[in-house]
């Protein structure tokens, strides 16, 4: 059975020290970090953990949400292969959901459990995985502020951004997580920062992303959600040299999309 997992998006605020490095300019934080989103998001090998935590607010209910995963993805000779393991818990509570993509062809297990485990094509399993992207949808001009920190080898941009030029970036993640389109997400922003750390060689190897914002779709204003997003991504490994061990998945049985599950 095939069920959605929603969340919202995600963050962590990282505090540095201007000492270490001095400023970075907004547009040089800029182009750092669209860079590095986009060498995550187009990379043939990644090997990505991700934890996040989600408060929402609805009619004056709280809920709040936690989860973790591990993505790992290739794409060998063009045949793309990836395996993402979710683990959500809320109230007490908390289920594992695998999905594995091997081709064309997809699958889904719960709980480790293999006689849950269904086919289905790949292409429909993409809403699921859609949170494993990183998103860098704002200008240069969206940037307030610049703290940069250099240690251990790795140097850290943290980019406070402007609320009002951060929408797109606030929207993107949200539609990421609940599996619809940021075309029929309205949002307003009151807190957004990102921040990506990089290694001696530019390469990225850290990311995290702090997002307060009200979400509503369409003219529903009168149904907003109040969200606080915490993720942070942190690059395990990048590039060809990452492969991915695929599950058994010779107990899995045909998908049945017309029952709605």
């Amino acid at each position: 059975m095939l069920k959605k997992i929603i969340c919202a998006a995600a963050a962590v605020v990282l505090s540095v020290s201007l000492t270490a490095c001095g400023t970075t300019s907004a547009a040089d934080a800029h182009q750092i970090f669209t860079g590095a989103v986009e060498t995550v998001n187009s990379t043939a090998g990644l090997d990505l953990t991700i934890n996040s935590s989600i408060s929402i607010i609805a009619n004056g209910q709280s809920t709040s949400m936690a989860y973790s995963a591990t993505h790992t993805r290739q794409t060998t000779d063009g045949t793309p292969q990836s395996d993402t393991v979710i683990m959500v818990s809320a109230e007490e509570e908390s289920q594992k959901t695998e999905y594995i993509i091997d081709g064309d062809q997809g699958y889904v297990m719960y709980n480790d459990d293999t006689s849950t485990m269904n086919k289905i094509a790949s292409s429909e399993l993409e809403p699921y995985m859609s949170f494993t992207k990183l998103f860098a949808s704002f200008e240069k001009g969206a940037i307030r502020k610049v703290e940069t920190e250099k240690t251990d080898g790795k140097t850290t941009y943290d980019i406070t951004l402007k609320e009002r030029k951060s929408v797109d970036l606030a929207k993107d993640y949200i539609a990421a997580y609940m599996m619809t389109s940021a075309d029929q997400i309205n949002a307003e922003v009151s807190k957004a920062k990102v921040t990506v750390a990089t290694d001696d060689a530019g390469q990225p190897v850290s990311f995290r992303v702090t997002l307060n914002a009200d979400a509503w779709q369409g003219d529903a204003t009168d149904s907003k959600l109040s969200c606080i997003l915490f993720a942070t991504y942190l690059i395990n490994d990048l590039g060809e040299g990452v492969s991915v061990t695929l599950p058994d998945t010779s107990m899995a049985t045909e998908h049945d999309s017309s029952s709605g599950s």
